[in-house]
């Protein structure tokens, strides 16, 4: 709705108001605090929002819904948060914000169910190490920073991730400019730094870029000749981008880990999914992994759960244990402690 609202140099900026079953345009409460352009975390502060609640994690969800409140009205701000920019609205009132959390709910359940299966089947792809065990995940928790990149309001560039770019000295100015694009929208700050891209948004990021939609796609696959990384291209539209420094800096030690340090794979022994699932160290990235398929599951398929940076960064057998134990909660009846998991990494059954 914002992308109707935007006004010239020097008007007070609108924003969408719900209010007794219909939206009217007012003064945008957050936008209108200064800058709130550069900073919409200290606009969100400054006009007096608080979080209220919120649904979806990042990466796991391709909307984010975070609904804040104050006691002045409107009372809360809806914020609905996409893979590339967000959109957000105002309620008025309580019973207003009740209505609205109704009226989105379907929504907001339907893409809750359908994408975490639907992020396990992923094309094949060939990493900087050649085929991919283990395609990359962004850590939960972490949500992107806002990006207004439709509506030209708020965005959030990561100068890390630019600087990263610019310091591989790309000779192909197009993969160049392509890189930079992916840089602008990529969260982390220290050796890891990723992105998770809808395609419906590449064409986006392709304008700035000077490219067409499809160049930009060809461009994204071929990223991986210029410069060590992970580019997943997954059959329902999400690109997992994965690069920083770790894959371009020479190894670190491994972690001094007895388990961790034997060679190849190691078995994963939990019935149900002790047939085809594995565990290891991933010499690349100095942490932990795992693959961990149901016994009923394609061994030729993606893996169920992938246990892998930049979502998680694994070091000790303890860790792996936990972060295995948190994965599994939605697959089995009752969940299972991290000390049985840690178990069946490594004992094998009598």
């Amino acid at each position: 709705m914002n992308d109707s609202t935007l006004q010239s140099a020097g008007e007070a900026q609108q924003g969408w108001v719900y209010s007794a079953g219909s939206w009217s345009l007012t003064e945008d409460p957050v936008m209108n605090q200064p800058g709130a352009d550069s900073d919409l975390t200290a606009g969100i502060k400054a006009a007096g929002y608080e979080t209220w609640t919120g649904v979806g994690k990042e990466y796991t969800m391709p909307l984010i819904l975070t609904v804040y409140s104050r006691l002045r009205e409107p009372c809360y701000l809806f914020d609905l948060e996409g893979a590339v920019h967000s959109e957000w609205v105002y309620a008025k009132t309580l019973p207003d914000a009740l209505a609205l959390l109704n009226q989105l709910a379907p929504t907001l359940q339907a893409l809750a169910v359908t994408r975490p299966d639907r992020s396990g089947r992923a094309q094949d792809h060939v990493g900087p190490r050649g085929p991919s065990r283990h395609p990359p995940r962004a850590q939960p928790g972490h949500r992107r920073p806002h990006r207004r990149t439709l509506t030209g309001r708020n965005v959030h560039v990561s100068q890390h991730a630019i600087s990263y770019v610019h310091s591989r000295n790309i000779a192909d100015e197009t993969a160049r400019r392509v890189f930079l694009a992916v840089a602008e929208q990529s969260q982390g700050e220290g050796d890891i730094l990723g992105l998770n891209l809808w395609d419906a948004d590449i064409p986006v990021l392709a304008q700035r870029a000077g490219l067409d939609a499809d160049e930009f796609r060809r461009q994204l696959r071929t990223l991986k000749q210029h410069v060590r990384m992970d580019v997943l291209e997954h059959s329902d539209g999400l690109w997992e981008i994965v690069y920083g420094p770790t894959y371009t800096q020479p190894p670190r030690p491994r972690p001094v880990t007895p388990n961790a340090l034997r060679a190849g794979p190691q078995a994963f022994w939990m019935p149900g999914w002790d047939h085809y699932s594995t565990w290891g160290y991933d010499e690349g990235l100095a942490c932990l992994y795992a693959q961990l398929f149901a016994n009923q599951d394609d061994p030729d398929a993606a893996p169920r759960i992938w246990i892998t940076p930049p979502r998680y960064q694994v070091r000790t057998v303890d860790e792996l244990a936990a972060a295995i134990a948190e994965a599994l909660t939605p697959h089995t009846p009752v969940p299972v402690p991290a000390e049985v998991i840690k178990s069946w990494l490594t004992t094998p059954p009598r």
